[in-house]
């Protein structure tokens, strides 16, 4: 949850206790906050804000209330896989997916650069790949990208025994070695 969703739902708690403490004060005829309204100058003004604080409140109590039956869409991952197996649920983290990728795509010679994308859908209790890397060596490209693909694929639904929808290879541009100097002729 970001800081301005924090923040608003703060502020619609601490508003939705001020409205209810002074309705209560009002039930109980311990203090009538109404009357109190009515005896300050400006009423007309007093009023629109009150107006626009409870509609606020009513606003944010009716987004929260239809959030909290909204069906759909994938559930978000906190980062694992969570697999049921006969004897419960199996977490496994996004680091153990990922390291599990990189130790696939390392063991091919001329790769360099790696970086490694996995998305988890756990409903499905499956994995999208993304892979980029920079090639150094003679091997044809294609070739290569294949074999990654076909390595990768097998080696995470052999090891973590989780099903990979897709592996896709990207193929960039090697960085130049900018730790020596050119030379300039």
């Amino acid at each position: 949850m970001n800081r301005f969703t924090q923040f608003i739902i703060g502020l619609n708690s601490f508003l939705t206790l001020l409205l209810v403490t002074a309705v209560l004060l009002s039930i109980f005829d311990v203090y009538s906050v109404m009357l109190q309204i009515e005896l300050w100058p400006n009423t007309a003004e007093l009023f629109w804000v009150l107006i626009g604080i409870l509609s606020f409140i009513a606003l944010v109590n009716l987004i929260l209330f239809f959030s909290s039956f909204r069906i759909g869409g994938p559930p978000r991952s906190r980062g694992q896989l969570d697999v049921r197996t006969q004897n419960g649920t199996l977490s496994i983290s996004q680091q153990t997916i990922d390291s599990t990728i990189y130790r696939s795509v390392k063991r091919f010679e001329g790769i360099r650069a790696i970086t490694i994308r996995s998305r988890i859908h756990s409903e499905e209790e499956s994995l999208e790949i993304a892979i980029s890397f920079s090639v150094i060596g003679n091997e044809p490209i294609q070739q290569l990208a294949s074999k990654v693909q076909r390595a990768v694929k097998e080696d995470v639904e052999h090891f973590l025994e989780v099903a990979v929808s897709t592996v896709q290879v990207n193929i960039k541009e090697p960085e130049p070695d900018n730790s020596q100097k050119q030379r300039v002729v």
